[in-house]
């Protein structure tokens, strides 16, 4: 589902950092956009426009972005607005303060316009609520386990899989069980299944959240979103797959083989000029990648030349 580009955005950061940002929205198509320098101003302006979406820096004088999340959160007429946290800082403790928090996403400064794109279309698509049946299987699991009933549990979670094998919590709840069987082999085997099931169903905040559990206790666990990426484009889903192919360039962004993908992923699309420019940056790093090499050729009609003193292809 497409995003409604005319949904009102309040962007809360200082002068020089909301410029940045407008101007980023505005080239994306957004037409509605309100601006704050602070979290008072933007706490105004929340009970006075209909927003349906905030992107807000972390770092602010007085009061945070942290505390401004958590004053919509608390507010009932507010707390199911999407919000976006952003900050220049990569500590992966600022990060799990803001999702802990509430917030729908967490967005690195400075960031590409491709990522702004992606978490802004995220954060403005409606989710569909979990089916009241699954919640049910979900609960009962989850009681078994307090009451250590962990085969009982097992049987429950595996029930919610056989009715939708793409129900990542039921994964996660496996992989509990067999965390507390002390089973790592199994216990493992769950985990990343569940990582790979958010990452691919694009519930990238669940995924990221979880991923970091998976890395704690596996330090050599794979990017789930690669995998993510590769499972969409197998599926015949291929703008999902680019999606999951730039969160995973996220974590690992000197994968040359994501970017080949990412790329694929494009091409599959329809998307020939993000093609073209992800396929070209892979091949100016790595020009003897024959798969580079073919899809550069599929676009322009030209064979790669990678000889800086002469024009590629002539």
């Amino acid at each position: 589902m497409a995003p409604d580009l005319s949904a009102p955005i309040l962007v809360v950061d200082d002068k020089a950092g909301q410029e940045t940002l407008v101007a980023a929205l505005h080239a994306k198509g957004y037409t509605s956009i309100l601006a704050a320098d602070n979290a008072p101003a933007a706490w105004k302006l929340l009970h006075q426009s209909p927003v349906k979406l905030v992107i807000c820096e972390l770092v602010m004088p007085q009061i945070t972005g942290i505390h401004l999340l958590r004053k919509i959160r608390a507010d009932n007429a507010l707390a199911g607005l999407p919000v976006i946290i952003m900050s220049a800082a990569k500590d992966p403790r600022l990060i799990s303060a803001a999702v802990t928090s509430g917030a729908t996403d967490f967005m690195v400064k400075p960031f590409d316009p491709e990522t702004l794109e992606r978490k802004v279309a995220t954060a403005l698509t409606p989710r569909t609520p979990m089916p009241a049946g699954q919640k049910r299987l979900l609960d009962a699991g989850e009681k078994l386990i307090e009451q250590y009933r962990y085969d009982d549990a097992l049987k429950i979670y595996t029930k919610a899989l056989k009715d939708d094998p793409l129900l990542a919590a039921a994964y996660h709840g496996l992989a509990r069980i067999f965390k507390l069987k002390n089973d790592k082999a199994k216990h493992r085997a769950f985990l990343e299944r569940a990582v790979q099931v958010y990452a691919q169903t694009e519930k990238f905040v669940e995924a990221e959240e979880l991923f970091k559990e998976l890395r704690k206790h596996y330090p050599d666990a794979n990017n789930p979103f690669k995998a993510a990426g590769e499972a969409n484009l197998a599926a015949g889903k291929p703008q999902e797959a680019a999606q999951a192919f730039l969160k995973a360039l996220d974590i690992t962004p000197d994968d040359l083989d994501l970017d080949l993908k990412l790329a694929q992923a494009y091409q599959a699309s329809g998307e020939e000029e993000k093609s073209l420019g992800t396929i070209m940056r892979v091949l100016k790093k790595k020009d003897v990648s024959p798969e580079g090499r073919e899809i550069y050729a599929a676009l322009t009609g030209e064979d790669w030349d990678a000889n800086p003193g002469s024009v590629a292809g002539k």
